[in-house]
């Protein structure tokens, strides 16, 4: 992966990869860029998103192997 550079400039915030940029972008735009080109291939995060009833068996389970 290329270095990415960010600056701040009198007009907005600044992304550089390489020969790429992206200026002018307000701080959650920058962020987005900054995201996009650092996310890996693999997210293992998004099995973090769960369904209630998920997010219920999860936690019933903790429960049940710590008593």
């Amino acid at each position: 992966m290329e270095k990415v550079i960010i600056t701040l400039e009198s007009n907005g915030w600044k992304v550089q990869q390489g020969d790429k940029y992206a200026d002018t972008l307000c701080y959650e735009e920058m962020l987005g860029v900054l995201v996009s080109l650092t996310m890996p291939e693999q997210r293992p995060c998004l099995q973090w998103m769960l369904t209630r009833e998920q997010h219920e068996a999860y936690m019933t389970y903790l429960k049940s192997i710590h008593q």
